[in-house]
């Protein structure tokens, strides 16, 4: 049986013989003085870390290390030193004690360094006041993973974070547009940062197609449509721009037909009755190109080849209700001839024409045109033009 001469005495035992715990217990007690709590605390930490229980020796850190700021930069070093500084810090007070920036600065580079610890390092960053370490060495040690396969889309966040409060908006900006950020229009609202999204047109316009097109409206003087290198959206911005203002984006209405024509023939048309501004020549070889028959017809009215234009809609289109629609909006009375001749080439469009030109050109006249021996069918039609006496 062993005889202790104080309380002391049996917490040195009990350190002696490996039971830190219940060295801990007896110092917590009250029993021996108070200041043995710290040498009590330091050999159970250095014994778990002997044991290589880490984990478990950073839980017991707030407990042992209490509001020792020294004690605890000391144990943070250590842990560094000891490659495992990353299972310290959620337990790391920011106030009461509050450390040193170095102690910080430290512990949030060994989250950077290691993927697994990514996740952990952005939520760190996240919830310790920015005001308690400097952003710029954590920042050092991320940027050279930038490209590298190191660098995951978590630690992306965090230096997009770490940007921020070093106060780099546009590069947090960049980052935020890589990793489409729904509330990057917040972000560059909120800094002002319209003139710096040039280059991250498609990025937004994938975010959020309808808020991009308003933000790139709304600040169209600057950013110009030669810097949206995506033909899709800028077919999206042009339209739009074209909308708010037609003369606007005029120098590249060129281009706008070819958009439409690519992306939204069934606007290409209004484009083409509203637009002054683009090259007739060019509009028209696209809608051939793509077979878009009444765009073609307008082009060709609009170049005074109104024989061109009927051709197409009655050879192509068969429509003569459309041709005489045309006909009677050129007020040409050659056209009207050309417009019966052409329909002898289709005798079935004979009766139609005569149904439908009534007030405009005289039955009889047209029956006078007919050549002789050819056939019309319905013949019948003529009749109602020409009642017997």
């Amino acid at each position: 049986m062993f005889i202790f001469r104080d309380a002391e005495d049996h917490i040195a035992w009990l350190l002696q013989h490996g039971w830190h715990e219940k060295a801990l217990a007896a110092v917590e007690a009250g029993q021996g003085r108070t200041e043995l709590l710290d040498e009590v605390g330091s050999r159970y930490l250095d014994h778990l870390i002997l044991e290589r229980k880490y984990a478990e020796a950073a839980m017991l850190c707030p407990k042992l290390l209490r509001g020792s700021a020294s004690s605890w930069e000391r144990w943070i070093f250590h842990f560094a030193q000891l490659r495992q500084l990353p299972v310290l810090v959620p337990y790391i007070p920011t106030e009461n004690p509050r450390l040193r920036d170095t102690a910080y600065e430290v512990a949030l580079v060994a989250l950077a360094t290691n993927p697994s610890f990514h996740k952990d390092l952005l939520a760190t960053v996240k919830s310790w006041p920015p005001v308690i370490y400097s952003a710029l060495p954590v920042i050092s040690a991320i940027e050279p993973q930038l490209n590298t396969s190191s660098m995951t889309e978590t630690l992306k966040e965090a230096l997009a974070e770490l940007y921020v409060i070093n106060e780099q908006y546009e590069k947090s900006l960049a980052l935020y547009a890589d990793l489409m950020k729904p509330d990057i229009f917040d972000f560059i609202d909120k800094h002002n940062l319209h003139d710096a999204i040039s280059d991250k047109v498609v990025q937004l316009m994938l975010v959020d197609c309808r808020r991009a097109v308003s933000l790139l409206i709304q600040h169209r003087g600057l950013i110009t449509p030669s810097e949206c290198d995506s033909r899709y959206f800028l077919h999206l911005y042009l339209h739009s721009l074209f909308e708010v203002n037609p003369h606007a984006g005029k120098d590249f209405h060129d281009m706008q037909v070819e958009l439409y024509a690519e992306y939204d023939p069934k606007m290409l048309l209004p484009f083409l009755r509203s637009s002054q501004h683009y090259t007739l020549e060019k509009a028209y070889d696209i809608c051939v190109k793509r077979d878009l028959l009444r765009e073609q017809v307008f082009i060709l009215g609009r170049m005074g080849n109104s024989k061109q234009a009927l051709a197409i809609i009655i050879n192509k289109l068969e429509d003569i209700e459309e041709a005489i629609e045309f006909v009677s909006m050129q007020h040409d009375d050659e056209l009207w001839e050309e417009l019966i001749k052409q329909c002898f080439n289709k005798p079935e469009m004979v009766g139609v024409l005569l149904e439908h030109t009534v007030g405009n050109l005289d039955p009889l006249y047209i029956v006078n045109m007919v050549p002789n021996g050819l056939r019309i069918p319905s013949l019948n039609l003529l009749c109602n033009f020409f009642p017997l006496p």
